[in-house]
């Protein structure tokens, strides 16, 4: 059997200290918090909002309008990484997490975090490389949560979702729901995830 990868794209999997992952369980998402907000993209920032996913591009035209699950595609995310790095300190030094059930890539006897009904691997790099693994392998899924070493905010995704969640200051949300590239909706911590 193959060993677990060192790197998933440009980002490195932490085999040794999980510590960067603690506030996650510290601050929630607590089980209740499934199904919400808050339970996806971290409980206590002061604003949220949804992004909703588009449709997949090589979706048939019967169901063009059904939006793609998953984890943040490729493209919101080359739209999201300019505002989120300007909304942080730390956009050199960031934290993802990518659920270990995707099954492309074994993760055997590397240690994981929890988060409400998931197993995460612990990924680290600059938040840019997030996109990395997706460069020399289209099939490959972007991490289901990201964050700055300074906690100033959180992205959170979900295999099941049609959406990503972001939470940070109110001056980001402002920012992500004035963009005229990205489809956004503001959120609470307690509302339903789509």
């Amino acid at each position: 059997m193959a060993s677990a990868p060192e790197r998933y794209g440009r980002l490195r999997v932490e085999r040794e200290d999980l510590g960067a992952a603690r506030w996650l369980a510290e601050l929630g998402p607590r089980q209740e918090d499934f199904g919400t907000v808050a339970g996806i993209a971290v409980p206590g920032f002061a604003a949220y909002v949804r992004v909703p996913h588009p449709a997949s591009p090589d979706e048939r035209p019967v169901s063009s309008a059904h939006p793609a699950e998953g984890p943040t595609p490729v493209g919101v995310a080359r739209r999201l990484l300019p505002v989120l790095a300007r909304h942080t300190g730390t956009a050199e030094r960031c934290w993802f997490g990518l659920w270990a059930g995707y099954g492309r890539r074994s993760f055997d006897g590397v240690p994981c975090f929890e988060t409400p009904h998931r197993e995460r691997v612990l990924l680290s790099g600059p938040l840019d490389d997030v996109l990395s693994p997706v460069e020399p392998d289209a099939f490959a899924e972007l991490p289901d949560l990201w964050w700055p070493q300074d906690r100033a905010w959180c992205v959170g995704g979900d295999v099941d979702l049609v959406s990503t969640y972001i939470g940070g200051s109110p001056e980001l949300i402002a920012e992500l729901l004035a963009s005229p590239l990205l489809e956004t909706v503001p959120v609470s911590p307690g509302d339903s995830v789509h």
